[in-house]
Protein backbone atom coordinates (compact mmCIF):
# COMPACT_ATOMS: atom_id res chain seq x y z
CA UNK A 1 0.00 0.00 0.00
CA UNK A 2 1.74 3.65 -0.89
CA UNK A 3 1.94 5.76 1.79
CA UNK A 4 0.58 9.42 1.06
CA UNK A 5 2.90 12.22 0.18
CA UNK A 6 4.07 14.36 3.14
CA UNK A 7 3.19 17.80 2.58
CA UNK A 8 6.02 20.35 2.71
CA UNK A 9 4.58 21.84 6.04
CA UNK A 10 5.01 18.32 8.04
CA UNK A 11 8.32 17.47 6.68
CA UNK A 12 9.96 20.82 6.54
CA UNK A 13 8.10 21.88 9.61
CA UNK A 14 8.66 18.69 11.62
CA UNK A 15 12.28 18.53 10.70
CA UNK A 16 13.16 22.16 12.01
CA UNK A 17 11.16 21.45 15.22
CA UNK A 18 12.91 18.71 15.88
CA UNK A 19 16.19 20.09 15.02
CA UNK A 20 15.23 22.76 17.32
CA UNK A 21 14.20 20.56 20.16
CA UNK A 22 17.32 18.42 20.16
CA UNK A 23 19.55 22.05 20.19
CA UNK A 24 17.75 22.99 22.94
CA UNK A 25 18.09 20.12 24.96
CA UNK A 26 21.94 19.67 23.94
CA UNK A 27 22.35 23.45 25.20
CA UNK A 28 19.96 23.12 27.89
CA UNK A 29 21.95 20.26 29.47
CA UNK A 30 25.38 22.32 28.30
CA UNK A 31 24.41 25.53 30.20
CA UNK A 32 22.98 23.63 33.18
CA UNK A 33 26.16 21.66 33.57
CA UNK A 34 28.35 25.04 33.03
CA UNK A 35 26.18 26.77 35.22
CA UNK A 36 26.36 24.23 38.12
CA UNK A 37 30.21 23.99 38.04
CA UNK A 38 30.46 27.79 37.57
CA UNK A 39 27.99 28.16 40.85
CA UNK A 40 29.55 25.32 43.27
CA UNK A 41 32.99 26.71 42.11
CA UNK A 42 31.65 30.61 43.06
CA UNK A 43 30.36 28.93 46.52
CA UNK A 44 33.02 27.06 47.11
CA UNK A 45 35.26 30.69 47.01
CA UNK A 46 32.84 32.20 49.16
CA UNK A 47 33.09 29.25 52.15
CA UNK A 48 37.15 29.79 51.38
CA UNK A 49 36.46 33.27 52.10
CA UNK A 50 34.51 33.03 55.13
CA UNK A 51 37.31 30.09 56.18
CA UNK A 52 39.63 32.57 56.32
CA UNK A 53 37.46 34.98 58.38
CA UNK A 54 36.92 32.74 60.76
CA UNK A 55 40.35 30.87 61.19
CA UNK A 56 41.54 34.89 62.00
CA UNK A 57 38.53 34.70 65.07
CA UNK A 58 40.07 31.19 65.90
CA UNK A 59 43.46 31.70 65.89
CA UNK A 60 43.72 33.92 69.30
CA UNK A 61 42.16 30.87 71.04
CA UNK A 62 43.97 28.23 69.63
CA UNK A 63 46.92 30.03 70.38
CA UNK A 64 46.31 30.21 74.55
CA UNK A 65 47.89 26.67 76.72
CA UNK A 66 45.99 24.95 76.31
CA UNK A 67 42.84 26.13 74.05
CA UNK A 68 39.58 26.35 75.92
CA UNK A 69 37.20 23.67 74.38
CA UNK A 70 33.82 25.80 76.11
CA UNK A 71 35.16 28.98 74.60
CA UNK A 72 35.75 27.26 70.92
CA UNK A 73 32.40 25.50 70.86
CA UNK A 74 30.71 28.91 71.91
CA UNK A 75 32.34 30.45 69.21
CA UNK A 76 31.66 27.89 66.43
CA UNK A 77 28.07 28.01 67.19
CA UNK A 78 28.10 32.20 67.22
CA UNK A 79 30.03 32.68 64.08
CA UNK A 80 28.01 29.41 62.37
CA UNK A 81 25.15 30.97 63.08
CA UNK A 82 26.05 34.61 62.05
CA UNK A 83 26.95 33.17 58.80
CA UNK A 84 24.56 30.63 58.34
CA UNK A 85 26.74 27.65 57.44
CA UNK A 86 27.92 25.18 59.63
CA UNK A 87 31.24 25.94 61.43
CA UNK A 88 33.86 22.96 63.03
CA UNK A 89 36.86 23.56 64.80
CA UNK A 90 39.69 21.10 64.98
CA UNK A 91 42.89 20.92 66.29
CA UNK A 92 46.14 19.91 65.05
CA UNK A 93 45.74 16.18 65.56
CA UNK A 94 41.94 15.87 63.84
CA UNK A 95 39.94 15.94 67.27
CA UNK A 96 37.10 18.17 67.04
CA UNK A 97 36.49 21.23 69.87
CA UNK A 98 33.98 22.98 68.56
CA UNK A 99 31.10 22.71 66.22
CA UNK A 100 27.76 25.18 65.52
CA UNK A 101 25.69 22.02 64.39
CA UNK A 102 26.74 19.15 66.35
CA UNK A 103 28.17 18.19 70.39
CA UNK A 104 31.85 17.81 69.47
CA UNK A 105 32.01 15.22 72.35
CA UNK A 106 30.29 12.62 70.21
CA UNK A 107 32.46 13.44 66.92
CA UNK A 108 34.86 11.23 65.85
CA UNK A 109 38.62 11.93 64.73
CA UNK A 110 38.11 14.43 61.55
CA UNK A 111 42.02 14.28 60.76
CA UNK A 112 41.80 12.24 57.55
CA UNK A 113 38.49 13.75 55.87
CA UNK A 114 39.80 14.81 52.51
CA UNK A 115 39.46 18.42 52.63
CA UNK A 116 41.16 18.57 56.18
CA UNK A 117 44.03 16.73 55.02
CA UNK A 118 44.56 19.10 51.99
CA UNK A 119 44.27 22.11 53.97
CA UNK A 120 46.77 20.76 55.96
CA UNK A 121 48.74 20.15 53.36
CA UNK A 122 48.14 23.03 51.10
CA UNK A 123 46.77 25.74 52.92
CA UNK A 124 43.35 25.34 51.97
CA UNK A 125 40.94 22.37 51.12
CA UNK A 126 37.61 21.75 50.04
CA UNK A 127 35.54 18.70 49.12
CA UNK A 128 31.79 17.65 48.21
CA UNK A 129 30.89 14.61 50.34
CA UNK A 130 28.35 12.61 51.92
CA UNK A 131 28.21 13.35 56.07
CA UNK A 132 27.89 11.06 58.36
CA UNK A 133 27.26 13.15 61.53
CA UNK A 134 24.24 15.14 59.81
CA UNK A 135 23.24 12.60 57.42
CA UNK A 136 23.36 14.66 54.25
CA UNK A 137 25.68 15.84 51.11
CA UNK A 138 28.23 18.17 52.28
CA UNK A 139 30.61 21.13 50.77
CA UNK A 140 32.97 21.53 52.78
CA UNK A 141 36.11 24.20 52.70
CA UNK A 142 38.79 24.13 55.23
CA UNK A 143 41.92 25.89 56.27
CA UNK A 144 44.74 25.64 58.81
CA UNK A 145 45.04 28.07 61.55
CA UNK A 146 47.37 30.35 61.50
CA UNK A 147 47.25 30.84 57.75
CA UNK A 148 51.17 30.84 58.19
CA UNK A 149 53.62 29.06 60.21
CA UNK A 150 52.81 26.00 62.23
CA UNK A 151 49.47 24.95 62.40
CA UNK A 152 47.84 24.92 65.47
CA UNK A 153 44.03 24.03 64.24
CA UNK A 154 41.94 23.31 61.37
CA UNK A 155 38.62 25.31 60.61
CA UNK A 156 36.05 23.80 58.37
CA UNK A 157 33.03 25.32 56.91
CA UNK A 158 29.74 23.63 54.98
CA UNK A 159 26.72 24.07 53.36
CA UNK A 160 24.58 21.35 52.91
CA UNK A 161 24.48 20.70 49.12
CA UNK A 162 20.62 21.04 48.82
CA UNK A 163 21.48 24.94 50.10
CA UNK A 164 23.98 25.35 47.61
CA UNK A 165 21.72 24.09 44.90
CA UNK A 166 18.49 25.80 45.56
CA UNK A 167 19.45 29.01 44.27
CA UNK A 168 20.68 27.55 41.26
CA UNK A 169 17.24 25.48 41.06
CA UNK A 170 15.25 28.10 41.03
CA UNK A 171 17.73 29.83 38.07
CA UNK A 172 17.30 26.65 36.15
CA UNK A 173 13.60 26.49 36.52
CA UNK A 174 13.50 30.26 35.02
CA UNK A 175 15.78 29.38 32.26
CA UNK A 176 13.99 26.95 31.22
CA UNK A 177 10.43 27.88 31.36
CA UNK A 178 12.56 31.01 29.32
CA UNK A 179 13.45 28.01 27.15
CA UNK A 180 9.82 26.48 26.71
CA UNK A 181 8.43 29.57 25.95
CA UNK A 182 11.54 30.74 23.45
CA UNK A 183 10.90 27.29 22.04
CA UNK A 184 7.12 27.95 21.93
CA UNK A 185 7.41 30.89 19.94
CA UNK A 186 10.26 29.32 17.76
CA UNK A 187 7.63 26.48 16.77
CA UNK A 188 5.30 29.04 16.53
CA UNK A 189 7.24 31.14 13.64
CA UNK A 190 8.52 28.16 12.11
CA UNK A 191 4.78 26.74 11.90
CA UNK A 192 3.56 29.91 10.22
CA UNK A 193 7.25 30.12 7.78
CA UNK A 194 6.37 26.57 6.81
CA UNK A 195 2.50 26.62 6.31
CA UNK A 196 3.16 30.27 3.99
CA UNK A 197 6.06 28.55 1.93
CA UNK A 198 3.82 25.34 1.72
CA UNK A 199 0.91 27.14 0.17
CA UNK A 200 3.28 29.26 -2.12
CA UNK A 201 4.80 25.89 -3.13
CA UNK A 202 0.63 24.36 -3.97
CA UNK A 203 0.02 27.48 -5.54
CA UNK A 204 2.48 27.46 -8.06
CA UNK A 205 1.35 23.76 -8.28
CA UNK A 206 -1.48 24.26 -9.12
CA UNK A 207 -0.93 27.02 -11.73
CA UNK A 208 0.87 24.48 -13.59
CA UNK A 209 -1.80 21.72 -13.33
CA UNK A 210 -3.77 24.43 -15.01
CA UNK A 211 -1.56 25.06 -17.67
CA UNK A 212 -1.18 20.91 -18.25
CA UNK A 213 -4.86 21.57 -18.68
CA UNK A 214 -4.79 24.33 -21.31
CA UNK A 215 -5.50 27.41 -19.48
CA UNK A 216 -2.22 28.83 -21.01
CA UNK A 217 -3.96 32.12 -20.29
CA UNK A 218 -3.75 31.79 -16.37
CA UNK A 219 -0.92 33.50 -14.79
CA UNK A 220 0.51 32.46 -11.43
CA UNK A 221 0.57 35.20 -8.91
CA UNK A 222 4.42 36.02 -7.68
CA UNK A 223 5.00 35.02 -4.43
CA UNK A 224 7.44 37.49 -2.00
CA UNK A 225 10.25 35.01 -1.90
CA UNK A 226 12.92 35.98 -4.75
CA UNK A 227 14.24 32.56 -5.43
CA UNK A 228 10.13 30.96 -5.89
CA UNK A 229 9.12 34.48 -7.68
CA UNK A 230 12.29 33.77 -10.27
CA UNK A 231 10.18 30.22 -10.60
CA UNK A 232 7.16 31.91 -11.02
CA UNK A 233 8.19 33.90 -13.59
CA UNK A 234 9.83 31.32 -15.79
CA UNK A 235 6.44 29.66 -15.61
CA UNK A 236 4.35 32.47 -16.91
CA UNK A 237 6.70 33.12 -19.30
CA UNK A 238 6.97 29.47 -20.53
CA UNK A 239 3.08 29.71 -20.25
CA UNK A 240 2.68 32.67 -23.13
CA UNK A 241 5.40 30.81 -25.34
CA UNK A 242 3.52 28.04 -25.27
CA UNK A 243 0.43 29.81 -25.72
CA UNK A 244 1.86 31.28 -28.90
CA UNK A 245 3.61 28.62 -30.29
CA UNK A 246 0.51 26.72 -30.08
CA UNK A 247 -2.34 29.29 -31.90
CA UNK A 248 0.73 29.17 -34.39
CA UNK A 249 0.67 25.58 -34.97
CA UNK A 250 -3.31 25.58 -34.75
CA UNK A 251 -3.21 28.31 -37.09
CA UNK A 252 -1.05 26.46 -39.58
CA UNK A 253 -3.02 23.29 -38.81
CA UNK A 254 -6.40 25.07 -39.91
CA UNK A 255 -4.80 26.45 -43.01
CA UNK A 256 -3.99 22.93 -43.87
CA UNK A 257 -7.01 21.69 -42.95
CA UNK A 258 -8.82 24.51 -45.29
CA UNK A 259 -6.34 23.64 -48.12
CA UNK A 260 -7.37 19.39 -47.45
CA UNK A 261 -10.81 20.06 -47.30
CA UNK A 262 -11.19 22.36 -50.30
CA UNK A 263 -9.23 19.61 -52.89
CA UNK A 264 -11.36 18.35 -55.46
CA UNK A 265 -8.96 14.96 -55.29
CA UNK A 266 -10.09 13.01 -52.56
CA UNK A 267 -7.21 12.10 -49.81
CA UNK A 268 -6.52 9.10 -47.07
CA UNK A 269 -3.30 9.46 -44.67
CA UNK A 270 -2.89 6.04 -42.99
CA UNK A 271 -0.22 4.87 -40.60
CA UNK A 272 1.85 1.83 -40.73
CA UNK A 273 -0.69 -0.23 -39.24
CA UNK A 274 -3.28 0.47 -42.26
CA UNK A 275 -5.24 2.85 -39.42
CA UNK A 276 -6.83 6.06 -40.72
CA UNK A 277 -4.85 9.31 -40.12
CA UNK A 278 -6.81 11.94 -42.39
CA UNK A 279 -9.73 11.61 -44.73
CA UNK A 280 -10.87 15.12 -46.58
CA UNK A 281 -14.65 15.66 -47.86
CA UNK A 282 -13.79 14.84 -51.51
CA UNK A 283 -12.70 11.02 -49.96
CA UNK A 284 -15.58 11.13 -47.91
CA UNK A 285 -17.93 11.54 -50.81
CA UNK A 286 -15.87 8.88 -52.91
CA UNK A 287 -15.77 6.33 -50.67
CA UNK A 288 -19.07 7.05 -48.87
CA UNK A 289 -17.73 7.39 -44.74
CA UNK A 290 -17.49 9.84 -42.24
CA UNK A 291 -14.51 11.29 -41.62
CA UNK A 292 -14.68 10.99 -37.27
CA UNK A 293 -16.20 7.89 -37.03
CA UNK A 294 -13.38 6.59 -39.41
CA UNK A 295 -10.11 8.27 -38.09
CA UNK A 296 -8.30 5.88 -35.87
CA UNK A 297 -9.83 2.52 -37.58
CA UNK A 298 -8.23 0.68 -39.50
CA UNK A 299 -9.12 0.46 -43.37
CA UNK A 300 -10.75 -2.40 -43.52
CA UNK A 301 -13.26 -1.55 -40.73
CA UNK A 302 -13.85 1.78 -42.26
CA UNK A 303 -13.89 1.17 -46.10
CA UNK A 304 -15.40 -1.79 -47.20
CA UNK A 305 -13.63 -1.88 -51.16
CA UNK A 306 -11.86 -4.75 -51.77
CA UNK A 307 -10.04 -3.15 -54.65
CA UNK A 308 -8.38 -0.35 -52.30
CA UNK A 309 -7.35 -2.66 -49.73
CA UNK A 310 -5.28 -4.17 -52.39
CA UNK A 311 -3.94 -1.28 -53.72
CA UNK A 312 -2.85 -0.40 -50.04
CA UNK A 313 -1.60 -3.39 -49.37
CA UNK A 314 0.76 -3.51 -52.73
CA UNK A 315 1.95 0.25 -51.51
CA UNK A 316 2.79 -1.33 -47.88
CA UNK A 317 4.38 -4.09 -49.25
CA UNK A 318 7.34 -2.00 -50.81
CA UNK A 319 6.23 -1.88 -54.11
CA UNK A 320 6.69 1.28 -54.23
CA UNK A 321 4.45 4.16 -55.90
CA UNK A 322 0.58 2.40 -56.89
CA UNK A 323 -1.52 3.92 -59.27
CA UNK A 324 -4.52 2.06 -60.33
CA UNK A 325 -8.44 2.31 -61.26
CA UNK A 326 -10.71 1.38 -58.96
CA UNK A 327 -14.90 0.48 -59.31
CA UNK A 328 -16.25 1.43 -55.66
CA UNK A 329 -19.55 1.79 -54.58
CA UNK A 330 -20.93 -0.82 -56.45
CA UNK A 331 -19.55 0.17 -59.92
CA UNK A 332 -21.12 3.57 -59.66
CA UNK A 333 -18.25 5.38 -58.89
CA UNK A 334 -14.69 5.10 -60.68
CA UNK A 335 -11.99 6.23 -59.18
CA UNK A 336 -8.20 6.84 -60.01
CA UNK A 337 -6.52 5.79 -57.22
CA UNK A 338 -2.32 6.62 -56.91
CA UNK A 339 -0.68 5.24 -53.49
CA UNK A 340 2.40 7.14 -51.92
CA UNK A 341 3.94 6.46 -48.92
CA UNK A 342 3.74 8.74 -45.84
CA UNK A 343 7.76 10.45 -44.78
CA UNK A 344 8.39 11.77 -41.61
CA UNK A 345 10.80 14.61 -41.52
CA UNK A 346 13.87 12.09 -41.78
CA UNK A 347 12.22 10.55 -44.53
CA UNK A 348 11.30 7.72 -43.01
CA UNK A 349 8.28 6.20 -44.27
CA UNK A 350 5.19 6.25 -41.69
CA UNK A 351 2.62 5.59 -43.38
CA UNK A 352 0.95 5.64 -46.58
CA UNK A 353 -0.79 8.74 -48.57
CA UNK A 354 -3.96 7.75 -51.40
CA UNK A 355 -5.33 10.55 -53.80
CA UNK A 356 -8.48 9.58 -55.37
CA UNK A 357 -9.49 11.38 -58.49
CA UNK A 358 -13.07 10.70 -59.36
CA UNK A 359 -13.27 9.74 -63.18
CA UNK A 360 -16.49 8.70 -63.47
CA UNK A 361 -18.36 11.05 -65.65
CA UNK A 362 -15.09 11.25 -67.51
CA UNK A 363 -15.59 7.40 -68.33
CA UNK A 364 -19.33 7.84 -69.16
CA UNK A 365 -18.62 10.40 -71.71
CA UNK A 366 -15.76 8.00 -73.18
CA UNK A 367 -18.82 5.13 -73.05
CA UNK A 368 -20.97 7.68 -74.80
CA UNK A 369 -18.42 8.59 -77.45
CA UNK A 370 -17.97 4.70 -77.93
CA UNK A 371 -21.33 3.73 -78.41
CA UNK A 372 -22.15 7.10 -80.68
CA UNK A 373 -19.37 6.05 -83.27
CA UNK A 374 -20.81 2.27 -83.18
CA UNK A 375 -24.06 3.66 -83.83
CA UNK A 376 -23.05 5.96 -86.29
CA UNK A 377 -21.06 3.15 -88.09
CA UNK A 378 -23.27 0.71 -88.05
CA UNK A 379 -26.38 3.28 -89.43
CA UNK A 380 -24.29 4.75 -92.21
CA UNK A 381 -23.07 1.48 -93.38
CA UNK A 382 -26.61 0.93 -95.29
CA UNK A 383 -26.76 4.21 -97.52
CA UNK A 384 -23.16 3.82 -98.26
CA UNK A 385 -23.28 0.19 -99.27
CA UNK A 386 -25.91 1.22 -101.85
CA UNK A 387 -24.08 4.33 -102.60
CA UNK A 388 -21.46 1.74 -103.75
CA UNK A 389 -23.30 -0.48 -105.51
CA UNK A 390 -24.79 2.40 -107.81
CA UNK A 391 -21.23 3.84 -108.11
CA UNK A 392 -20.06 0.27 -109.35
CA UNK A 393 -23.30 -0.06 -111.50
Amino acid sequence: MRLRPRTLLWQLGLALMVMQSVLAVVLGAWAFIKLKQFHQQETTRQLDRLAALVAGRVEPLLATSPPSSADLRRLAELLGESAGARVTILLEDGRVVGDSDHDPAVMDDHRFRPEIDEALRTGSGAAIRFSTTLGTDMMYVARPVPQRGPPLGVVRVAMPLSAVNAPLGRLVRLLGLAGIISLGLTFGVIYVVSRNLSRTVLGLARGTLRFASGDLQHRIRKPASNELATVTEAFNRMAGQLESQITALRARQNEQQAILQSMRNGVLALDAEQRVLTVNRAAERALGIDAASARGRLLQEAVREPELHRVVADAMSGAGRQAHELTVGHGQRVLEALAEPLTDGDGEAVGLVVVLNDVTQLRRLESIRSDFAANVSHELQTPITAIKGYVET
